[in-house]
């Protein structure tokens, strides 16, 4: 499995989802990242399926179907 960003559809490639193979990974703060020169880096956290993006402040990241109910996130992210 990798970790890839994939466009929500043709119309609007600079909104993303950020996918570890199949799993599709979610975070609770803005949803926005800043767009940097190379790819974006996403490295592993401690626990398994949770990644921390290295260019960002404290964006956690976790698998969907780890999100608690009621608990706010974002699944799709605007690269700016």
């Amino acid at each position: 499995m990798q970790l890839r960003t994939v466009p929500i559809d043709p119309q609007h490639p600079n909104r993303i989802a950020v996918m570890y193979g199949p799993v599709v990974l979610v975070q609770e703060q803005t949803p926005t990242l800043s767009k940097p020169d190379s790819e974006i880096e996403i490295k592993p956290a401690g626990e398994p399926l949770s990644f921390v993006v290295s260019r960002a402040k404290a964006l956690n990241m976790l698998p969907f179907y780890r999100v608690a109910f009621g608990t706010p996130y974002s699944m799709y992210f605007d690269l700016v």
